[in-house]
């Protein structure tokens, strides 16, 4: 026998009988929001090392265009003892992944907590920052 789910909110994934193996095989979602959640561990800890060459490396071309390597760098100038925590990863669509992230950074003698998004995007290159946005 098998389990069929309520109307309007069924269970996200095929429900097994007793008599079918179950196959455990990886889900794209979890695939592509594990790809998005190392493109930005790479920019961040990145920054955090100082090596804005390789943070930069992370941003998608369009996101490059827009922001030169000089001013990347000089935003990030006094940002050292990085430290974050990807709270979220959201699908949305087939090539992009919204990451909320908590940071705490040290900018000179102080530290300032901040909520992120970024938004992650699958390129030929794989997976890189396209926008992202600090409050």
């Amino acid at each position: 026998t098998s389990v069929t789910p309520p109307r309007g909110r069924g269970h996200p994934f095929p429900v097994a009988s007793p008599t079918t193996r179950p196959s455990f095989k990886p889900l794209p979602e979890r695939n592509k929001s594990e790809g998005a959640k190392q493109a930005l561990t790479t920019f961040l800890e990145a920054i955090n090392q100082g090596d804005h060459q390789s943070a930069y490396a992370q941003l998608s071309p369009g996101w490059q265009k827009e922001l030169s390597f000089e001013n990347f760098s000089k935003g990030y100038a006094s940002a050292r003892d990085l430290r974050y925590t990807i709270e979220e990863a959201v699908p949305l669509g087939s090539d992009r992944v919204q990451l909320e992230v908590i940071l705490a950074v040290q900018e000179g003698a102080n530290t300032r907590k901040y909520a992120g998004t970024y938004i992650a995007l699958k390129t030929d290159n794989g997976w890189k920052l396209d926008s992202g946005s600090l409050r």
